[in-house]
């Protein structure tokens, strides 16, 4: 149930967010920036930057799907 609702969530905003390669370039320099600034301060992100990353590009890809409606 969770990795269903996680794909859900994927595909809400990659369709919603995600139409513009731009706007997937901006938003990984945003979330590089942002993690070098919490290691700065020592914190410790759950998940990599780099994995962050990747869900976005996930996201974006699964913009590019038509959606049907029945």
């Amino acid at each position: 149930m969770l990795f269903c609702m996680a794909l859900t969530h994927l595909v809400y905003v990659g369709v919603r967010e995600l139409s513009d390669e731009d706007d997937v370039e901006e938003s990984i320099k945003i979330i590089m920036a942002q993690c070098e600034r919490d290691r700065e301060r020592g914190i410790m992100p759950i998940l990599t930057p780099e994995y962050q990353c990747e869900i976005l590009c996930c996201a974006a890809e699964l913009a590019k799907f038509t959606r049907k409606h029945p």
